[in-house]
């Protein structure tokens, strides 16, 4: 999968999928008690406004989750990075990070994924295992070499 068809339709890992879960059951109960302050006449205007932003959240996870591919099933090039891999990189000073590229959603739910819409994730996306890579990101930019990239 190339970064162009990652963009096209949104790809989860199972891991991904079960943190979703998760975040939309957290986000139900929030919804849930939110709607019983609404309509307490004594309510604040902050109530109404977190249970309208919990409840706009709470559709466009539901929604991620039923239209997203499975990143597994997903043809696999060990040699390319791709949407759901396990990134192993070396930075300019030696030290080695391991990541895994996920869909943007997914990536706030472990500091170890990243998001593919992040300048990390965008410049490892469609580059070779050996490849070096320049990150630019708001402070300047940084270099990495890419070591490994696997699919779990």
């Amino acid at each position: 999968m190339n970064s162009e068809q990652a963009s096209d339709r949104a790809y989860l890992t199972e891991d991904g999928r079960h943190l979703l879960e998760e975040r939309i059951r957290e986000l139900e109960s929030t919804v849930d008690e939110l709607h019983d302050a609404v309509d307490d006449p004594e309510r604040t205007t902050d109530i109404v406004e977190n249970y309208q932003r919990a409840a706009v959240e709470l559709s466009r996870l539901r929604s991620l989750l039923e239209s997203a591919g499975a990143v597994e099933d997903a043809p696999d090039n060990p040699q390319i990075v791709e949407l759901g891999d396990t990134v192993t990189i070396r930075l300019d000073d030696g030290v080695e990070e391991t990541y895994i590229v996920v869909h943007a959603t997914e990536a706030t739910l472990e500091d170890q994924r990243i998001s593919a819409e992040s300048p990390l994730g965008q410049a490892l996306l469609a580059r070779r295992v050996g490849d070096y890579v320049e990150v630019n990101v708001p402070a300047g930019k940084y270099g990495c070499v890419i070591l490994s990239a696997s699919r779990r």
